[in-house]
């Protein structure tokens, strides 16, 4: 009977304290309490959450720009990882430059990338790995931000399923598996939202035998569908943010999956703790652990309960979504927080038109265009 164990972790941003640290070689530092389990499996997927480059020419985009030093590649040979998704907000965080950087940088490290090239082609190219004579073909892909290639613009492989329909099709045509890794999700909700459990479904419907989330900094449930896993989020792998974060943001979990000749075995999810108080990965107690995954599972199976949840994270952010539609400035969101605002605010989103605009999928289109396109 063949065998294949893969690891999959989330989101990993090499800065700050972190980047010191790799670039001092001061691996064990950080990783010996993975090492074991990293160096007994037989292929590992990591999410490189930032361009590995000296540039300093940003790209236009909301948020924070982020970036690592290109030496931070000797840590990754390091921890023996074989495949970086590079399908995220951040990868086209400086341009172009930023993401050749990275490519050219860890492919002179034998270390394989997927989700990101120089255009959509390169981007969204399947990649098919023999591992232990069992052939497993990787999708990566993330939501739609800044940085989404397109046609012969360079960036990430941005979620496209219709595309994917068929590239999945003609993959289960050399393939025993297949894994979709999806950059998707809302910020420290540790549940899916609808788009992400109906866009899981499709993948699983059309071929796909396992699909895994990362981006929203918390670890999630999962669940079986038909015949595939949908994990739904990973939390951070390694992250060190400036200042201090949602308590979500500093656990996270790596998914080892365990393939026999004809399915999915067995899996496990190992937690850890990382960058809290110390620039560390240490592994948590696993009981309260599994006690938590089995709470979120079992809400994301529960139709009526997940939309519960669904709307008392919205309650909690619906001020973010009005600061980033009407560019709020600091006086502004002051007026917002005592109340004078929020009335203006209602009365503007709530026209029929701007409604329209935004839910009918012509004229998101149109929009979207009139953006990238700059015609104004």
């Amino acid at each position: 009977m063949k065998k294949a164990k893969i690891t999959i972790a989330g989101d990993f941003g090499p800065i700050n304290r972190i980047e010191t640290l790799l670039i001092n070689k001061k691996y064990n530092d950080i990783f010996a309490e993975l090492k074991p389990d990293f160096f007994n499996t037989d292929f590992i997927v990591l999410n490189l959450e930032c361009p590995l480059t000296k540039s300093n020419k940003k790209c236009l985009k909301s948020g924070p720009s982020i970036k690592a030093d290109p030496l931070i590649s000797n840590s990754l040979k390091e921890l023996k990882i074989s495949m970086l998704t590079l399908a995220n907000n951040h990868i086209f965080d400086y341009g172009f430059q930023g993401l050749k950087d990275t490519i050219e940088i860890l492919n002179a490290s034998n270390i394989e990338t997927i989700g990101a090239g120089y255009n959509y082609f390169d981007a969204s190219k399947i990649k098919t790995k023999n591992i232990n004579g069992l052939n497993f073909s990787f999708v990566n892909i993330a939501e739609n931000e800044f940085g989404a290639s397109s046609n012969n613009s360079p960036g990430f492989n941005p979620i496209n399923p219709y595309i994917n329909f068929n590239q999945i099709k003609n993959a289960k045509l050399y393939s025993d598996f297949i894994l979709v890794i999806i950059h998707g999700g809302n910020e420290y909700f540790d549940l899916p939202n609808i788009f992400q459990k109906e866009i899981a479904h499709y993948y699983i419907d059309i071929g796909v035998d396992v699909v895994i989330f990362h981006h929203s900094h918390a670890i999630s449930g999962f669940e079986k569908y038909n015949k595939g896993f949908v994990f739904y989020g990973l939390g951070n792998f390694l992250f060190d943010w400036p200042i201090r974060q949602p308590d979500e943001w500093y656990n996270g979990a790596y998914l080892e999956l365990f393939f026999g000749t004809d399915n999915l075995v067995d899996f496990k999810l190992v937690p850890f703790e990382q960058c809290k108080n110390k620039v560390i990965i240490s592994k948590i107690d696993s009981n309260s652990f599994n006690e938590k995954i089995k709470f979120l599972s079992n809400i994301i199976i529960n139709d009526e309960l997940l939309n519960t949840k669904w709307l008392e994270y919205l309650n909690k952010v619906v001020k973010y979504y009005h600061y980033n539609i009407y560019s709020l400035n600091i006086f502004e969101k002051l007026l917002y927080k005592f109340g004078i605002l929020k009335p203006f605010i209602k009365r503007k989103i709530m026209q029929p038109a701007f409604i329209n605009t935004i839910r009918c999928e012509s004229h998101r289109e149109a929009l979207k265009d009139i953006i990238d396109f700059n015609i104004f």
